[in-house]
């Protein structure tokens, strides 16, 4: 969601009563798109977020500690120098604009008071945050510079005045009268929500999608289709939420999902979530910070997988790629009994040898009818010269096999390995079980330069926190336990399982190991067996398979060889279940969030 105009402007009201006055102790710049302000009031510290990204452009006060850079960026360090120890004695806005100016008092070389001013302004992927001498005075830089061959209407330049961005042509909601608000929506001929937007300033789309919720109307509608009696109702809810933010009566909320990730917040409760949870907050600025962090936690978690899957997936083509290359030199080793063989085919002919010869025609005692067969020389050795270059190829090729071997069985092993790390990712559904994946790659060998976290190698955990595998419930009360990458399948099979539980691994592929739970004196039904051999089927490289072989086994018959990479294992005295995996299956199967609790 967008920072729109009314949520501004409630922002705005309670930054003003929360940080007028306050002294500026520090500058960080944690991102290339923020400005952190440490600011100090008498009792009291604060934090004040100024952002520019893109998607997620805002200010709102945060009390989130953020790593920042080794190396304070150009911008942070001109912003040091300015207002490092000034006073932010006033934040303006001009007109209904997503725009914030904050005005600081300090002093220059002289002594002699000054005046610096940050504005923020909140345009999308135009957003900016811009450093003045004075409102509306020479610009000294900004966190994006806007050059003429971006821009021919508005430059951000060091040494140019600061100019307001072309005002848009919307009526300010807090000055329109009903009849007004009638014509105005009426002539447009687009649906309701899109015209709300572009008719008055400083309404987003949640804002206008609530108005329109609240007066019980379709979003597909036209203005024009609209009656007295719905437009009158609409005006109502218009005017009331104009009267929440000019009266200060806010009631900040946030609203959350069913796994309790805030979706949306505002000013006000609402009312289009229905049957959502919706989280009071004292203020609006708790809200903003709820809310930005949590999206900010989801959408680094997305970026870190798609870096950690990128990386994986460039590692297994590599090793494709040499494994190919090293499988077709492994088929000319195999001709090195082939060179033996001319090579004493040739010791048995040296005396039909003439010097200059480029070949020789000898019987091929190995074929069924002896046959004859060209063997090639070279004109310029003698004959005994050419049988010991064939010698030579043999010993070289025989010499050669065994390190040939050793690499492509690595390869592959490596290969097979990386296929299960690429599954577990896949199936992995929080960041911790991300860091899992990411840490157990770098103890493999993995993590010198590819896998990495913000930008250095991640450090081994002193103590590991205890994997967490995925719990289930079968049709018949047996709880299964499902690994979802290859330490918690270690930990699974290892540690947690006992020797007369039942082990399930889908056959020849990467796959989630599964334990059935035996309490003593109870063998698991065949349904309970489907169950497991469906979980691993699912979480499995052949999920989207239609019959996937599934081995099980008692984990006693399970054993991890030494040297063994994470997940791998070997077992014996084994059944076999062919299974089709569908999700509409597996749902029937109840997740608990331990043994034994639903």
């Amino acid at each position: 969601m967008s920072m729109d105009g009314f949520v501004l402007t409630a922002l705005q009201y309670e930054l003003e009563q929360m940080l007028l006055p306050a002294r500026v102790n520090k500058i960080y710049q944690p991102s290339p798109y923020e400005i952190i302000l440490h600011l100090r009031r008498p009792g009291e510290s604060l934090q004040l977020l100024l952002s520019a990204h893109p998607r997620q452009a805002r200010v709102h006060l945060t009390d989130r500690d953020r790593k920042n850079p080794t190396k304070p960026p150009h911008f942070c360090l001109l912003l040091r120098k300015h207002l490092t120890g000034s006073h932010l004695i006033a934040i303006k806005r001009p007109h209904f604009e997503r725009i914030l100016n904050f005005h600081f008092q300090t002093n220059d070389e002289l002594g002699e008071p000054i005046q610096r001013v940050v504005t923020l302004e909140i345009m999308g992927k135009h957003s900016n945050i811009i450093l003045s001498r004075e409102e509306g005075g020479e610009i000294l830089d900004s966190i994006k510079r806007v050059t003429p061959s971006m821009s021919r209407y508005r430059q951000i330049l060091p040494g140019l005045p600061y100019t307001l961005p072309p005002a848009q042509e919307k009526i300010d909601p807090r000055q329109v009268k009903e009849l007004n608000f009638y014509s105005s929506l009426q002539v447009r001929n687009e649906p309701l929500p899109q015209a709300i937007i572009r008719v008055f300033a400083g309404i987003g789309p949640l804002l206008a999608k609530e108005l329109i919720h609240r007066a019980s109307l379709s979003p597909e509608v036209l203005p024009r289709e609209l009656d007295r009696q719905q437009l009158r109702l609409l005006w109502q809810h218009f005017s009331q939420l104009v009267d929440v933010v000019e009266n200060h009566a806010l009631e900040p909320s946030v609203v959350l999902d069913q796994n309790k990730f805030p979706i949306a917040f505002s000013f006000i409760p609402l009312h289009q979530f229905e049957g959502h949870e919706q989280f009071p907050c004292s203020r609006l600025n708790t809200a903003a910070d709820l809310y930005y962090y949590q999206q900010e936690t989801q959408q680094a978690g997305i970026i870190r997988r798609q870096q950690l899957q990128g990386a994986i997936e460039k590692e297994m083509n590599r090793l494709k790629k040499t494994i190919a290359q090293q499988e077709a030199e492994m088929e000319k080793i195999q001709e090195g009994e082939k060179y033996r063989y001319m090579g004493e085919l040739l010791t048995a002919n040296l005396f039909r040898i003439s010097p200059g010869d480029s070949y020789i025609e000898v019987v091929d005692y190995q074929s069924p009818a002896k046959a004859k067969i060209e063997i090639p020389l070279e004109p310029n050795l003698t004959p005994a010269a050419n049988a010991q270059r064939y010698f030579h190829r043999y010993r070289k090729s025989k010499k050669g096999k065994p390190q040939l071997q050793h690499q492509l069985t690595k390869n592959k092993d490596d290969l097979t390995y990386l296929e299960s790390v690429a599954l577990a990712l896949f199936h992995a559904s929080n960041d911790e079980e991300i860091a899992e994946i990411e840490k157990e790659l770098i103890s493999q060998g993995f993590g010198q330069k590819q896998y990495v976290v913000h930008g250095k190698r991640a450090k081994h955990d002193k103590a590991p926190s205890t994997p967490h595998p995925t719990i289930y419930r079968s049709s018949d009360g047996f709880t299964i336990l499902v690994g979802k990458n290859n330490r918690q399948n270690d930990y699974l099979t290892r540690r947690l399982a006992k020797g007369e539980d039942y082990w399930f691994h889908a056959q020849g592929i990467p796959g989630s190991h599964v334990i059935v739970r035996c309490p003593a004196g109870k063998v698991p039904p065949a349904s309970t067996l489907e169950d497991a051999a469906l979980l691993a089927a699912y979480y499995s490289n052949g999920r989207w398979s239609n019959q996937v072989a599934v081995d099980y086994t008692r984990v006693k018959n399970v054993r991890k060889p030494r040297g063994a990479r994470p997940g791998m294992v070997i077992y014996n005295g084994h059944k076999t279940i062919f299974i089709t995996p569908r999700k509409r299956d597996l749902a029937k199967l109840k997740i608990i969030d331990q043994e034994g609790e639903d």
